[in-house]
């Protein structure tokens, strides 16, 4: 049907028809409000053909994808709907939240040319329309108007053309570009009505507010729902949005938004609630229908993939929450499989699905599939049917979030409540927004196990309530039955922590009664439970249920620092501590002033982020075959071993011959059958029995002592080969296997043990095997083409005067059980601690000179076929035994190159082949004549003497970390060095108050005496340090935050004559000592009138400058002296010091006593960067606004990525990386 000016004027084909309209029928009517601003549907037509022609001019044409580089405001809105108008299409890009790197990585991968920016930071590299020229849209010297309907561009926008591309990872982590069609959009615009206002039912008379960041699909959902129906759209940043919200008519935001509200009756001009993106507690419902019982609460559910939303439901007070009802014109289903059921899948069909993934077309077709006949969209989400509508019944696995941290409940939380020594079965959930436990037997205390757990694990996996009880309710499958748990909780505490509490309370009851329900209202405790003993933190206390109190406190007119909240040992102090606020008469000091100041400098720094992962995609199997005519044929194979091993490659190799010469391929055998017999032997009783004996006696191997490469030496290729000729075959080395009653696989095993034993000076030694799985009990498991292989654990134990004969034949015992269960090695594996599991494979054994044959040609191809192969390393040393090409054997071993030098290699290959020699030679009877053929005595004393080179005699910089950080102070004395929430310094300002403090203190003390540094972490934590290094003296830095019994032994051991406290708080810990040793840095600094001078450096490279309290592997600390040059070195390397530099921002997250403190330090504070320190309330929550962090692997693991999108750089340290 040909398109005609007069179908244009009747039909609205795009959402920019729809607003075009509305700029006609009311042109002066406000359109977009931002604080003062207000532009009106005229100046909005006007602004967005403004950025069209700017868009057209550049050569932009239909389908184009132009990024948008956005922030809340105006220019955001104009920049989307100018694109559309342009007839192109926009990627939202949030610069506010954003890191550098994301925005680029975004860019680059949908090959943009023209850039939209609206922020005032310049991206070089594309065309880009900066502010300034957007601004002018909305005054331009010269209105561009199109006279012709048909050249309008917008009015040749196709239906299924694109409206924009979001890039979002959902819950799989797996960066996904969601593309969105006009169609989707359009049909979304028109969905209103009082069941369903997918729209919002917004009208010419209404407010809508808009929150959302702008990367958010939500957000564009409120602006074309606003603008389509002629509403006004009001913009809101994170720092105005409690007030602005109070002038709206309409709200959408996310249920955790809506819960920072506590006084919901200040919002009575809301007709309407919209809530979505994540699960809403009833709660929040009941509070807020309660203050505004006339203004409905809708609950919006629907991934991206479904246009904004696809299904929504009014919520009640006293209902259930469901997702409600589909479109007019869709669909929603719930699937068992291909089965439509009343618990399954949600799954949604009609217009509003996407049109897939940009540049995935698997992921779509996996998602996006054909039901019936009718194309639906998989969401991954889980729900049941009840009486009440929709219930959501989240994912199949166990990860749940708890205090915005992803938790596995089976693989952390209910691992760490059997590890107590009391606790016979456990079990745990999450319950009204808390992470609950169960445990038994009744007589367990969990107060106390809460106290003991907190000192061990990170506390976001602690349980805020831990509930012993007499027995567990089972399921009829013997499962523990958390449902009937969560059923006792809510008969048991049905008003626990709800809004009632709030009017239950009257300012006429006791102080310690507000107390309690405060602290009931906050972590769902019922206040007969509140122990007045009990302090915050053993009562399951976080920082978000803290931010409850001070809010229920504060309605009750009573105040307190979240810190003391937290730091108080129990109620009764908690109750002393509490201010009671008179608004009527109160002043406002300065000290409040400041304070008020500081915290809404924190709610400006907050972020709405939604974190992508690395754009960059890596296949995990690829084939090609390029043949060139009368000159060569290759074929590349990139396989990963998960999917096919090497046996299962020569299957291939031999039928792709047989292909290329047209012969018939016989059915092969299935992998299904395999996978099922595997499944089989791995529930097997005897087989996991034989592990769990084996790993529990037998598996250590302590610490490869290996030179690693020289710090300034530049890997180019991380994954590195080197190999041995063996000077025998595999015949030859069956034949004399045969004379010692053994295979050669336990050969070759006891000969890489032996040479494991004498590198790490241990006669119990551990190194992973691969076996092939090819003796599994299922047909065809010789022809079948899959990943049969298992990697297992080898132990060896190897003992003084041992005959060779004896350790040969406990090695073939143990080897020919583990052929047999090999199928159950990683049962007992998941039950070790990851450290054990990671010392074990430090290296790995690989036998494949017995593999089928992989040679050969073919009639089509009848020349020889050669055979190349490069392997990715794995593990950090693989040895492979191979076949040469002359019939001999050849030892290879795969490392990584950032790790080990090439000449440790070499030796390790050849320590293995004399190994080997000696195990076969019959001559030798005993096992010390093999080790005395290995290695020499020359080489155990290279291994443990690092060269001087390799030591560092290469380095050429300061002399002394004083020296270090006098220099970057004076090459940068106005960039900020410090930061906290409790302010910051300068350069300048902490040189200038170190050198103050080092005057004072040189004055008592003497180059060389023992300072020690009494700190909470805060900014003259800093200032202590740097002062003791100045005046000559060692630092021992003593965090006053450990425990009484080992702050006495750090203080004994330590020999200090004078300490430099932080602060007050930090001076108490020495009480009873003299005063007149004690120095109080922040008064001392407040009252010094001293001008500041440099001192001169008395020390020198190797004088000792800092002493380190570790408890190493006994408990008892003891004291590990480090000297300037040490630390300078380790702080040349940059990686050491992640980049640090001007403009980087690094968090200081290591205990205080820790050595990684020192790196995190002086790696920026010699380098130019600022060092974020710790807030005692949140103390994870400053890693958000920096650009690089040293963090544990266990700490990491636990992290969520999506709430971190900063950082840029890592570092691990601390404890094995898994």
């Amino acid at each position: 049907m040909a398109i005609t000016a007069e179908r244009l004027r009747k039909e609205p084909r795009t959402i920019c028809d729809l607003i075009e309209e509305w700029s006609q029928k009311q042109p002066d009517h406000v359109a977009i409000s931002f604080g003062e601003r207000k532009i009106t549907y005229a100046e909005l037509d006007t602004a967005t053909s403004h950025i069209a022609w700017l868009l057209l001019q550049r050569g932009i044409k239909s389908g184009d994808k132009i990024p948008v580089l956005a922030q809340r405001s105006p220019e955001m809105v104009i920049c989307f709907l100018g694109v559309l108008k342009a007839g192109a299409l926009y990627i939202p890009i949030d610069v506010e939240s954003w890191s550098r790197d994301r925005i680029q990585s975004t860019v680059e991968r949908v090959s943009a040319r023209v850039v939209l920016n609206t922020s005032t930071e310049e991206y070089r590299g594309y065309e880009e329309i900066p502010l300034k020229e957007i601004e002018r849209a909305f005054s331009p010297t010269v209105e561009r108007h199109w006279d012709n309907e048909l050249d309008r561009p917008w009015k040749r926008i196709d239906p299924s053309d694109l409206v924009f591309i979001i890039f979002t990872s959902g819950t799989t982590s797996t960066p996904k570009g969601v593309m969105i069609p006009h169609s989707a959009v359009l049909n979304y615009v028109q969905q209103g009505g009082e069941t369903t206002p997918f729209n919002l039912s917004a009208t010419p008379a209404d407010i809508v507010i808009l929150i959302f960041s702008p990367a958010f699909d939500a957000s564009t959902a409120v602006i074309v729902s606003a603008l389509c129906n002629g509403a006004e759209l009001k913009i809101a940043t994170p720092a105005d949005f409690l007030y602005t919200a109070t002038l709206c008519t309409i709200m959408a935001c996310t249920p955790s938004v809506l819960a920072t509200i506590q006084d919901p009756a200040s919002y009575s001009n809301l007709r309407a609630i919209m809530i979505g993106g994540e699960a809403a507690p009833a709660s929040l419902v009941r509070k807020w229908a309660a203050s505004l019982p006339n203004s409905p609460i809708y609950n919006f559910y629907g991934p991206t993939e479904t246009t904004f939303a696809c299904l929504v439901s009014r919520l009640y007070p006293d209902k259930p929450i469901t997702l409600g009802r589909p479109m007019s014109n869709g669909r929603v289903m719930l699937l068992d499989g291909q089965v439509e059921s009343h618990y399954g899948e949600i799954c949604i069909a009609g217009p509003s699905p996407a049109r897939g993934y940009y540049e995935n077309e698997l992921l779509t077709a996996e998602n996006f599939v054909y039901w019936q006949g009718e194309r639906i969209y998989r969401t991954g989400d889980f729900a049941r049917l009840t009486d009440h509508g929709l219930e959501f019944a989240g994912r199949k696995d166990s990860i749940v979030k708890n205090r915005g941290f992803l938790v596995s409940l089976d693989g952390q939380v209910i691992p760490m409540l059997c590890s107590h020594p009391k606790v016979m079965a456990a079990t745990a959930f999450m319950h009204q927004g808390r992470l609950v436990a169960f445990v038994t037997p009744e007589d367990i205390d969990g107060v106390a196990m809460r106290k003991i757990l907190i000192q061990k694990y990170d506390s976001f996996i602690i349980p805020d309530l831990i509930r012993p009880v007499e027995i567990l309710p089972l399921t009829a499958n013997d499962k523990i039955d958390n449902r009937a748990l969560q059923a006792l909780l809510d008969i048991e505490n049905p008003r626990v922590g709800g809004d009632n509490l709030l009017h239950d309370v009257s300012n006429h009851d006791s102080k310690m009664d507000i107390l309690k329900a405060a602290l009931s209202f906050a972590i769902s405790l019922p206040p007969s439970e509140i122990n007045d003993s009990c302090s915050f933190t053993q009562l399951g206390g976080n920082s978000l249920a803290g931010l409850k109190v001070l809010s229920f406190l504060r309605t009750k007119g009573f105040h307190m620092r979240l810190g003391l909240l937290f730091d108080l040992p129990n109620l009764s102090a908690i109750h002393d501590a509490m201010l009671n606020l008179d608004w009527k008469n109160e002043e406002t000091t300065r000290d409040q002033l400041e304070r008020v100041i500081r915290v809404r400098s924190q709610e400006m720094r907050k972020r709405i982020s939604y974190l992508e992962h690395g754009d960059t995609f890596i296949p995990i199997s690829a084939y090609r075959l390029i043949i060139v005519p009368n000159v060569a044929s290759t074929f590349l194979a990139l396989m990963h071993h998960s999917l096919v091993d090497g046996w299962s490659f020569s299957i291939m190799l031999e039928e792709f011959r047989q292909a290329l010469d047209g012969k018939p391929l016989s059915a092969p055998p299935q992998f299904i059958n395999i996978a099922l017999a595997q499944k089989r032997l791995q529930q097997d009783h005897q087989d996991n029995e034989f592990w769990e004996k084996c790993l529990t006696d037998g598996l250590a191997q302590p610490q490869l002592r290996l030179p690693k490469p020289l710090a300034d030496v530049l890997v180019a290729n991380w994954s590195k080969s080197l190999q041995v000729n063996l000077g025998f075959g595999s015949k030859e080395l069956e034949a004399k296997s045969r004379h010692r009653h053994i295979t050669p696989a336990t050969a070759i095993y006891t000969a890489w043990g032996l040479v494991l034993s004498n590198y790490s000076f241990s006669d119990r030694v551990a190194f992973g095997v691969v076996f092939s799985g090819r003796n599994i009990d299922a047909a065809g498991a010789d022809r079948v083409v899959g990943p049969l292989l298992n990697t297992c654990p080898f132990p060896l134990e190897f003992k003084e005067s041992q005959s060779v004969a004896d350790i040969l034949s406990e090695a073939q015992s143990q080897l020919l059980q583990m052929l047999e269960f090999q199928w159950c090695a990683d049962n007992a594996l998941a039950k070790m601690p990851s450290e054990r599991i990671a010392d074990a494979f430090q290296t790995i054994v690989v036998v494949e000179y017995d593999l089928p044959s992989q040679l050969g040609s073919c009639e089509a191809i009848p020349e020889s076929w050669k055979i190349e192969r490069e392997d990715m390393m794995e593990f950090g040393i693989t040895l492979l035994l191979e076949d040469e090409s002359d019939g001999s054997l050849r030892a290879r071993i795969l490392y990584d190159g950032s790790l080990y030098t090439e000449q440790s290699i070499v030796g390790l290959l050849n320590h293995f082949k004399r190994a080997i020699e000696g195990l076969l030679d019959c001559g030798n009877s005993q096992i010390q004549q093999v080790r005395n053929r290995i290695i020499l005595e020359e080489e155990r004393k290279t291994l443990l003497s690092p060269s001087k080179q390799e030591q560092g005699s290469n380095y050429q910089g300061y002399d002394t970390v004083k020296d270090a950080f006098e220099a970057a102070a004076a090459k940068w004395p106005d960039l900020l060095a410090l930061e906290s929430t409790r302010g910051s310094m300068t350069y300048r300002e902490l040189d200038e108050s170190a050198n103050k403090l080092a005057s004072h203190l040189r004055s008592m003390t003497k180059p060389g005496d023992i300072v020690g540094i009494l700190t909470d972490g805060s900014l003259h934590w800093a200032v202590a340090i740097l002062s003791a290094l100045k005046a000559g003296c060692i630092c021992c830095p003593i965090d006053v935050s450990l425990p009484a019994a080992r702050l006495e032994v750090i203080i004994q051991q330590s020999c200090a004559t004078i300490f430099i406290a932080a602060n007050q708080d930090c001076a108490r810990v020495l009480q009873g000592f003299q005063r007149n040793r004690i120095i109080v840095s922040d008064e001392f600094l407040a009252s010094c009138k001293t001008p500041s001078s440099a001192l001169e450096t008395v020390s020198k490279p190797k004088d000792v400058i800092y002493l380190v309290f570790t408890s190493g592997s006994t408990g008892i600390p003891k004291g590990v002296a480090l000297h300037n040059y040490s630390l300078l070195m380790v702080i040349n390397d940059e990686l050491n010091r992640m980049f640090s530099g001007p403009g980087r921002r690094h968090a200081q997250v290591y205990a205080l006593g820790c050595d990684v403190v020192l790196v995190e330090l002086f790696g920026s504070l010699c380098y130019g960067g600022t060092l974020v320190l710790k807030d005692p309330g949140d103390p994870l929550g400053h890693i958000k606004r920096v650009d690089a962090t040293y963090s544990t692997p266990s700490l990491l693991a636990a992290l969520s990525p999506e709430e971190f999108p900063n950082l840029d750089t890592i570092g691990l340290a601390g404890e094995p990386v898994p």
